[in-house]
């Protein structure tokens, strides 16, 4: 993860205040994550998100009205806004579901693959570049991330695997 962000050092669209703010989000993902596992144990999936937007929407929207920036939305626009919103909600709920099913450790590697997809995800949409360190670092990661739950689900006892899930 560290070639990805260097990777992208010395572009001109890099910014030490960015790269503060993706330190920031780090620990607020962190902190999320495992929260959301420990609620989880009581909480059925869908109840949690249901309260997590209600909060998050009230903590952010004063925030989007106070920034000065212009909320109009053209009908494409909020076309765009319902299909992220509904994508989102549905992913995060996903989510929530497998925190009760899969072990945090292996969950967490699993996320590791949005910082690989971002960057990625950039490049198509906004048109940044792609440092070659940036696709060296992604790459790196992938396999270790694939080597990992390769290893951990051959090292898993059948009796560990849900019924639901296990192969017939």
């Amino acid at each position: 993860m560290v070639l990805v962000i260097l990777g992208s050092s010395g572009s001109p669209e890099w910014s030490l205040r960015g790269d503060l703010f993706a330190v920031g989000a780090l620990f607020a993902w962190t902190t999320y994550w495992l929260l959301s596992k420990r609620v989880r144990v009581d909480l059925p999936a869908f109840e949690y998100m249901a309260s997590v937007t209600l909060v998050a929407a009230v903590v952010i929207s004063p925030l989007a009205l106070l920034s000065g920036q212009s909320l109009h939305l053209r009908p494409h626009d909020a076309l765009w806004l319902v299909v992220f919103v509904a994508g989102a909600q549905g992913g995060h709920t996903l989510l929530a579901w497998s925190h009760a099913q899969v072990d945090v450790s292996v969950s967490s590697l699993l996320i590791l693959i949005e910082p690989v997809v971002s960057p990625v995800a950039a490049l198509i949409f906004l048109g940044e570049p792609l440092p070659a360190l940036s696709i060296a670092g992604g790459l790196v990661t992938v396999a270790a991330v694939g080597a990992v739950i390769r290893r951990a689900t051959r090292l898993a006892q059948p009796d560990s695997i849900p019924p639901e899930i296990a192969p017939a």
